[in-house]
């Protein structure tokens, strides 16, 4: 088994808005059940039972799919939103440790899940082969985005991202970290020799607002 690795300092941007997080970043009731049950057909279709949701946070996704009876595991580097996702399921097994270096043994999991957390970590590539080395021969290993239809606070924020790129060097929201994400996806599991394909699972209309966007 692997040794857990000491969670990084990025832990404590996320330890700072735990208390909010699903206020704020949560789906609506009706995007919330549609994710829910999108994800638990492909997860039937395919036979998986296990599922370990790498960057699991509060539970947004984890919790639906075990209300839906699936077995639940969950990894994060924030203490803080691991401590509310328990208050919330007992019966979800969560871990602190980084997404590169998973504490499992190999084919631990019938289904390993990313959603919205690959362009957030240091290293993506690392963290698709240790999820490869993680999940069971012809298990699933699913990777969940949003894409959205062009909205008018979009340019908003997009335009915020651009200020603070001018200011700071840097991307505000890691939209570069975005772009590489799904690349270094399509690469990895190329070379492991895995067949991956792109569905769509929920669609939904949601409010937006500038305030909230930024």
């Amino acid at each position: 088994m692997n040794q857990p690795s000491q969670p990084s300092i990025q832990a404590n941007n996320y330890d700072r808005v735990a208390h909010l997080y699903d206020s704020t970043r949560g789906l609506s009731v009706e995007a919330e059940l549609q994710v829910g049950d999108g994800l638990a057909a492909v997860l039937k279709e395919n036979g998986a039972r296990s599922v370990l949701e790498v960057g699991v946070g509060t539970g947004r996704i984890a919790v639906p799919l075990a209300e839906r009876g699936f077995q639940i595991t969950g990894i994060d580097i924030s203490k803080e939103m691991l401590r509310n996702l328990r208050e919330k399921r007992r019966d979800i097994r969560v871990l602190l440790a980084e997404s590169s270096a998973l504490p499992f043994r190999p084919s631990s999991f019938d289904a390993i899940l990313f959603s919205h957390i690959l362009h957030l970590v240091p290293d993506s590539r690392a963290a698709i082969r240790a999820a490869v080395e993680c999940v069971r021969p012809g298990g699933l290993l699913l990777n969940c985005t949003h894409s959205y239809a062009p909205y008018p606070e979009q340019r908003a924020g997009e335009r915020l991202n651009e200020i603070i790129r001018e200011v700071t060097g840097q991307d505000g929201w890691a939209h570069g970290h975005r772009a590489n994400a799904e690349p270094a996806l399509a690469e990895v599991l190329g070379n492991s020799g895995v067949a991956f394909e792109t569905r769509e699972i929920a669609h939904w209309t949601d409010v937006n607002t500038v305030r909230r966007e930024v």
